[in-house]
């Protein structure tokens, strides 16, 4: 079963669909995934090489409510009551991934002085080692936060025959 699969399942958003419909549902899911990772790695890409400054502190907002909206849907939107639901034993890490949630946003903020157009390119180069270390650790949040969906999926099902 694929996270998207099991994602739809803990939330019920794929009842009563058809077998199509389910199917765009969970594409719809994978994508609003994968684009979060590339606006992390084009975001990345503008801090190598900053043309205009302006343009990249437009870009960091533009990823700040990319990011925000993103862990709105997941805290609105079922994906973890979904989890608790039908896995209440997974409640700790669900804790901990909520939490995540608003480490990420403050640090958003706190990196966003590190982007403003007035500041020197040294500037620039911390906002780059900072950026990728927060990189890496929303990367490994959204895996974890998979991992989490595909553990609580997998509950009934037993081993094979």
């Amino acid at each position: 079963m694929s996270v998207w699969s099991a994602l739809l399942e803990l939330t019920g958003q794929g009842v009563g669909m058809s077998s199509r419909e389910r199917r765009h549902l969970e594409a719809r899911s994978q994508i609003r995934h994968q684009s979060l990772r590339a606006s992390l790695v084009e975001f990345s890409k503008a801090l190598k090489a900053p043309a205009e400054p302006r343009a990249v502190a437009k870009q960091f907002t533009e990823l700040h409510g990319a990011i925000s909206d993103h862990f709105a849907f997941e805290e609105e939107g079922g994906y973890f009551e979904g989890v608790l639901s039908d896995a209440p034993w997974l409640a700790a890490e669900v804790k901990i991934l909520r939490k995540q949630h608003a480490v990420f946003l403050q640090e958003l903020l706190e990196l966003e002085g590190l982007v403003e157009p007035k500041k020197k390119r040294r500037s620039w180069k911390d906002m780059e080692v900072a950026f990728r270390r927060f990189r890496r650790r929303i990367v490994d949040h959204e895996n974890r936060e998979n991992r989490l969906i595909q553990r609580a999926a997998m509950r009934d099902l037993g081993p094979s025959d």
